[in-house]
């Protein structure tokens, strides 16, 4: 797992909890389960997009580097750290149904052209995701749910009383933010259960 170091205190953190959790029985033991950035594994499968199957697949390739290489078409050894984290804020961006305004807030000062710039070589990199965004909404719009890989439904409906005055680039977000952290929770969910049944 690519560690760049940016949140020392969430390290001190997770390493503190980990300490303070001991097995109730003499000599064992506690398993933890992290699927590593389930979400954007989850984007690759259901947007059927190649090159991020592709990347997410090869346990040697870190995914957001891989990206920048793609979207600032730039080798992948000469990737910055910049770059390499405005790729991953705007994969980011797209699972959990963020804003544009949000995105060039954290990453440009606030300058939303820029940001569009950053999503558009994303989506010229990955083109199937925004082919499968734009899917996703539309069966959201005429059915009033989705459903994930594992088949479970996921109502939501931009047409309703809580939905008016929303825009549609609102309802988009959140149909993304549904579709792919949905999938992603009942894979991962699905995956603890077998992990109980084997031990």
């Amino acid at each position: 797992i690519y560690d760049d170091g940016s949140d020392p205190v969430q390290a001190i953190r997770d390493a503190f909890c980990k300490r303070r959790f001991v097995s109730r029985f003499p000599g064992g033991f506690i398993l933890a389960n992290d699927m590593s950035q389930a979400e954007v594994r989850e984007l690759a499968a259901v947007s059927k997009c190649k090159k991020l199957l592709e990347t997410v697949k090869d346990p040697t390739i870190d995914i957001h580097r891989r990206t920048a290489s793609l979207a600032f078409d730039v080798p992948y050894d000469e990737v910055t750290g910049v770059q390499r984290k405005q790729t991953k804020e705007g994969i980011f961006s797209i699972v959990y149904g963020r804003e544009l305004e949000s995105l060039a807030s954290n990453l440009f000062k606030g300058d939303i052209k820029a940001a569009q710039r950053l999503m558009n070589a994303i989506f010229k990199a990955y083109p199937e995701i925004e082919q499968y965004l734009d899917d996703a909404f539309e069966d959201a719009k005429k059915h009033g749910y989705l459903v994930t890989r594992r088949g479970e439904p996921i109502f939501i409906n931009p047409y309703t009383e809580t939905g008016k005055g929303k825009s549609k680039n609102a309802w988009k977000r959140n149909v993304n933010n549904y579709a792919i952290q949905g999938g992603a929770s009942f894979f991962c969910t699905g995956t603890l259960v077998n992990i109980q049944k084997l031990i």
